[in-house]
Parts: C-alpha cells; structure tokens; sequence
C-alpha cells in the first residue's frame, strides 16, 4: 500500500517544481526528501520524475502525472477522513504562487487579475516579478518560479520548459479626443510621424518586424512602461499612444489606419505562458492565469 506521507513528498515536489522549494515547504531536508521519492519509485516500480544533472528544475513522467491527479484526490479524502473521525478540521496549506510578468502587461491587467484570483484564493500568497526574460527563465528552471508571461516574439529556446500561446494583441493608436489627426478619414504612418509617439519599451523592439521605413515612421519617442501615465500622458498632449488599451477605461479615441495591413506582423501579436515541462500548475496558479487572460479580454480593444 502507498504511503500517504510519501505520496504527499511527491505531490509537493511536482506542484512546486522543485527538490529545493518542495524541501523548504515541507520541512525536511533535500536528501531526505530525495529519498522518500526514491522509496516511492522503488515501490511502484517505475519512475515518476525525471531529473538532470547539474539543474534542479525536474519534470513528471507519463506515469507521474497520471500519479499526481490520483494523488490529490487521496490526500484530500484523508484529510477529509481525518477531520470527520477526529472532529478538528485540518489546518490550511499555505501555498504561494510566484510569476513573472511584462511591467506594461502587469499595470494593465494585474489589478483585476489578482482580484480575481484572491476571490478564489484568499489565503494564497502571490509575487510578481519584472524581469528579464533570461532572468526569468533561469528562475522558473530553478523552481523560484510557477510560470512567466513574454511576447511570442521573444524566443525562449529550452526543451525543459512548456510554452503555450496565452493572449492575442493588436496594436492600436490612440490619441486625446479632439486630436488633429481624428479629423482625417485614415491615416498614414508619416503623418503619426509628425506628433510625439509614446509606448512601452517593447514597442520599439517589436518594430523590427515590420518594413524598415514603417518602423523608423512609427519608432517611439517616448518609453514608458506604465500603462495609467501612458493614458495621462495621452490625454494632456498630442501624442499618439501605440498600443492596445480600452477605451471605456482610458478616454482616448482610436485612429482610423491607412496602413493597417503593413501591420501584419503586428496584428497578431501573442503573449506566450511559459511553465516547467511535465509539471502541471497548481490549481491556485491555474486560477490566476484564467484571471489574467479574463482582465486581458476585458481590456484590449477589438482588431479593426
């Protein structure tokens, strides 16, 4: 018969991702812990977790996912059963769920994101970092983190790690109402060229995609990773704001495009979630990435 104890050893490291994380939230040391899952492969005789050397990111095999759900489901029958024969409910686990995340991506959607997901999970402590993407891609590796959020076009090149497409974006240009440009029936690329242009940081970088005299009309003068200042700054001046923000939230108006199929590489823009391979989320996590594609939906404007 399994043991529950080791069966929890595992469901633990296969949540957190992580021999060293899994030991720290379960209190006990990382060798003891590695023999525990050892004990349990001997048992079952099969591998459950594949390690690499030198790394401490690991993934579940085949069997071991299929484990991991049965897992869950026997540890909270006991639990359950616990509690009815003793009458003391069982003391909450604290879980915590650590992501990274673009800044101009987190001021847009992180406030009704984390909302959402604190309704579902108030006693889950969340973090958010703002990294580089090769920052944050070595900290998912070493289990310091659950999951990261980067554009599709920044390539993350690592078989241990699982990548989906999450969200799509089209850019928009916005401007103040009564903006000088909104008088025209479309507007070219030369003629946003004329006014102060303002977006994220990734703005800029993004342009490389498109035609080289596209990118040089329509290249940021301004960078500013904080979507409510972008909006200010928006509305106090001619500027036209690169990016896609909603309009019942920020006031500005939409310019009519001229040269919206230029854009083609940019129209279908993608934000891509990146996790562990072979490790699944925890629920808690799962949660907050429903929210973030919820708020992202809530927010983003449609393509035209």
């Amino acid at each position: 018969m399994i043991d529950l104890e080791k069966l929890e050893n595992f469901r633990v490291v296969a949540r957190t991702g992580s021999f060293a994380r899994a030991a720290g939230q379960l209190h006990m040391s990382q060798p003891a812990l590695s023999r525990s899952i050892a004990a349990l492969e001997q048992q079952l005789g099969t591998r459950l977790i594949e390690r690499e050397r030198g790394r401490a990111t690991l993934s579940l095999t085949p069997t071991g996912l299929v484990l991991l759900e049965s897992a869950e489901k026997l540890i909270t029958m006991a639990r359950e059963v616990t509690a009815a024969v003793s009458g003391v409910s069982p003391e909450p686990e604290q879980q915590q769920v650590k992501f990274g995340i673009g800044p101009m991506l987190l001021s847009l959607v992180g406030r009704p994101a984390m909302l959402q997901a604190l309704a579902h999970w108030p006693a889950v402590t969340y973090s958010a970092v703002t990294e580089p993407v090769a920052v944050m891609q070595e900290r998912l590796l070493r289990g310091d983190l659950d999951f990261f959020i980067t554009p599709e076009q920044v390539h993350v090149p690592d078989v241990r790690l699982s990548g989906r497409r999450l969200v799509r974006q089209s850019p928009m240009f916005l401007t103040r109402p009564g903006h000088p440009l909104l008088s025209r029936p479309e507007v070219e690329a030369d003629m946003i060229h004329g006014y102060p242009r303002i977006s994220g940081t990734a703005w800029n970088n993004a342009l490389r995609f498109v035609d080289r005299r596209l990118a040089h009309l329509l290249h940021a003068t301004v960078e500013v990773d904080n979507f409510e200042l972008l909006v200010e700054l928006t509305l106090d001046t001619d500027s036209v704001l690169m990016f896609s923000v909603p309009a019942a939230r920020s006031g500005l108006v939409p310019l009519r495009l001229a040269f919206r199929s230029s854009l083609v590489h940019l129209n279908e823009v993608h934000q891509n979630i990146y996790t562990l391979a072979g490790a699944p989320l925890s629920t808690p996590a799962a949660t907050l990435v429903d929210a973030i594609v919820d708020a992202f939906a809530s927010t983003a404007w449609p393509s035209d």
